[in-house]
């Protein structure tokens, strides 16, 4: 394929009493090649997140053949704040995102976005495919693949972790275990236009602050089954989790991850779609030594920016909604 023909828009179906998104990608049963069985790309969001915003880079691995399952965190927009915590997500994340695909006897790719990295890898543990192939399992976890994602330790919180043990300047803590956002476009989207950037805010919801103050659990990417399965993309312009920053938790993990730089703001998945999904397809095909898309979505030429225009979608109270469709009016320039 050369150029982009990403769609703008799949219809969403609304709930009668709440607005549930329910559009699932799959190609059946993810067979891009005869004979060559693909896995899901599980994407674990960022907090104050949902999976709307990654709705550009959803279409561009749905198009490159990959069936993708994502959803927004209990963390995120919980009516009970002082119950969550990262412990939470992750249980979350295995129970609903991660075991319905595995149990299946499906593998699949572990993506993370900036805190989503804290749930994902603790959701990981104990379900890659050499684990369960031990005990005459099929699916599993194959590789995870962190977009500027923090890497805690099992005894330390993410605001341990972070310098000084505290949150950035830009988050506003409200009194009910509420975290809110101060000046959005500058910390998630300096690299957005203005009209996409307001757009992607208007869909931010508040975090509990206990997803980031108690300790965030084992994480898989310490153990040695996952060795050359651990990938990393790291974004130059970030405001929310400076480069320097992301460069020090790479290196105190103690462990190898195969480091790519993005000149990106904290949103990538915003931003560079694209140039997102290439590499993330990339980094499957590498790591699991599977046979190239050749003149496929990955052809295709790069996007600066992707601008979200006419969003009328009212997402669920709720965060029980899986695989997300592309939001509606997506304006690739």
């Amino acid at each position: 394929m050369h150029g982009s023909n990403v769609p703008t828009f799949l219809d969403c179906l609304l709930g009668a009493s709440y607005a549930l998104l329910v559009v699932t990608f799959f190609l059946s049963p993810n067979i891009r090649a005869a004979g060559v069985k693909f896995p899901t790309i599980a994407i674990i969001p960022d907090a104050w997140h949902s999976p709307i915003h990654y709705s550009a880079l959803t279409t561009y691995l749905s198009q490159a053949g990959y069936r993708v399952v994502t959803q927004r965190l209990p963390g995120c927009n919980s009516q009970i704040p002082a119950l969550q915590s990262s412990a939470v997500d992750a249980a979350y994340v295995r129970n609903n995102v991660l075991l319905p695909e595995i149990n299946s006897g499906v593998e699949v790719v572990l993506v993370a976005h900036s805190y989503g990295g804290c749930p994902a890898a603790v959701a990981a543990k104990g379900l890659s495919v050499s684990e369960r192939r031990e005990v005459n399992q099929q699916g599993g976890v194959v590789e995870l693949i962190f977009i500027c994602g923090y890497i805690t330790r099992a005894s330390n919180s993410l605001k341990k972790s972070l310098p000084g043990g505290k949150l950035g300047s830009w988050v506003v803590n409200y009194e009910n275990n509420q975290l809110g956002i101060r000046d959005a476009k500058e910390v998630f989207y300096n690299d957005l236009p203005q009209n996409a950037a307001d757009l992607a805010i208007a869909q931010l919801k508040n975090q509990s602050s206990m997803t980031f103050n108690a300790p965030t659990g084992n994480p898989a990417w310490a153990d040695e089954r996952y060795k050359g399965r651990l990938s990393y993309l790291q974004t130059s312009l970030d405001n929310a989790f400076p480069f320097t920053e992301q460069k020090r938790m790479i290196s105190q993990s103690l462990v190898a991850w195969d480091t790519t730089t993005i000149k990106s703001g904290h949103s990538p998945c915003l931003s560079h779609p694209e140039l997102v999904g290439e590499w993330i397809v990339s980094r499957i095909e590498q790591n699991q030594a599977l046979p190239t898309k050749g003149d496929g979505p990955a052809s295709t030429k790069h996007v600066s920016h992707v601008a979200m225009q006419n969003l009328d979608v009212t997402l669920a109270a709720d965060h029980k909604y899986t695989s997300v469709a592309p939001m509606k009016g997506f304006v690739h320039y």
